[in-house]
C-alpha cells in the first residue's frame, strides 16, 4: 500500500525522494514530528490568539526589485550574467524559471538576503493557518524545491532537523520550522519561544558588525 500524508486536505504521496506534484519524501512525517513543542518551548500562562501575526505589508512584498550585483540570477549560481542579462546561460534562465513557476503554485513570496552566498535574512509572509506552516515546512524537503540545495537536489537540512549548526542547514527551512512549531503552540492553546530564527527571519545568536551593516542596506536577492 502506498504511504501517504495529508495536508490541510490534501494528500500527498510518500515517496524516496518527494520529486513532482503533491509528493513528499517518505522522511516528511519525520520532520514534522521534530517541530513538536516541547514543555521547554512553551512561554507559561499565555494563550495567543488565533491571528497571523508578523505579516508583512502585501505591496512591499509583491515589489519588483532591481538586480544589480552583476552575478547569476539562478543563485546559487557562481557565474557571472552575460552583458546586458541576468544569467550566464539559457539553461540557468530555464532553471530559475521553472523555480519561480513552482513557487508561485506554492504560494510563497520572498525575499531573501545574502551575505558571501549563504541566507542571512529570511522576509516572508507569516503562514496564516497551521495548515500552510506544515505544507511550507513539509514541501521545503522535496526534490528541488529549497534554493540553497546541496548535490543531492535536497534541502541541506534534510538531514538536519534540529538545525545543528555544525552540520549543513537552511535558514530558509528553519524559519519554516519554528513558524510551524509557533503553530503548533497556538492549537494546543500556548505561545511557544522560536528554537532557531527570530521572528523577522534571522539566525538567532550574536551576528558580526558586518553582517548586520548588511541587514541594513537595500541590497537584496529577490526570490520571486
Amino acid at each position: 500500500m502506498t504511504e501517504s500524508l495529508e495536508i490541510g486536505g490534501k494528500k500527498y504521496i510518500l515517496a524516496p525522494t518527494g520529486k513532482g506534484e503533491f509528493v513528499l519524501p517518505q522522511s516528511a512525517p519525520d520532520h514534522l514530528a521534530a517541530q513538536k513543542p516541547t514543555e521547554k518551548d512553551l512561554i507559561p500562562g499565555f494563550v495567543p490568539e488565533y491571528s497571523a501575526e508578523w505579516r508583512h505589508s502585501q505591496s512591499k512584498l509583491e515589489k519588483k526589485l532591481p538586480y544589480t550585483k552583476g552575478g547569476c540570477q539562478n543563485t546559487p549560481c557562481p557565474r557571472r550574467a552575460k552583458p546586458r542579462r541576468f544569467y550566464c546561460s539559457d539553461r540557468c534562465m530555464n532553471q530559475w524559471a521553472n523555480l519561480r513557476r513552482n513557487r508561485r503554485r506554492r504560494g510563497l513570496t520572498r525575499y531573501i538576503t545574502l551575505f558571501q552566498g549563504a541566507p542571512i535574512h529570511f522576509e516572508r509572509i507569516f503562514p496564516g493557518t497551521l495548515a500552510k506552516a506544515k505544507r511550507l515546512l513539509a514541501e521545503h524537503i522535496a526534490e528541488g524545491v529549497c534554493q540553497f540545495r546541496d548535490e543531492t537536489d535536497h534541502c541541506p537540512s534534510k538531514q538536519n532537523p534540529y538545525a545543528d549548526p555544525s552540520k549543513p542547514r537552511c535558514l530558509l527551512y528553519s524559519t519554516y520550522a519554528d513558524d510551524y512549531l509557533i503553530w503548533k503552540a497556538r492549537v494546543m492553546g500556548h505561545g511557544a519561544l522560536r528554537r532557531y530564527t527570530t521572528e523577522t527571519g534571522r539566525w538567532k545568536g550574536q551576528v558580526s558588525e558586518e553582517v548586520q551593516a548588511l541587514w541594513q542596506s537595500t541590497s537584496r536577492v529577490t526570490d520571486g
